[in-house]
């Protein structure tokens, strides 16, 4: 009785964690914003 409960638990578990790592991420608030312009590399030929 309890292995059918388990089991049934794990293949339950298995598929909500594969259908939440199919979703795209939000962006989080550390993430910087999409459409910032990339850090500077101080090594970079800097153009005028």
């Amino acid at each position: 009785m309890w292995a059918e409960v388990l089991t049934v638990a794990v293949a339950w578990l298995t598929v909500v964690c594969l259908m939440l790592a199919r979703v795209p991420k939000p962006p989080g608030l550390l993430d910087p914003p999409l459409d910032m312009d990339p850090p500077d590399d101080p090594e970079s030929p800097k153009t005028p």
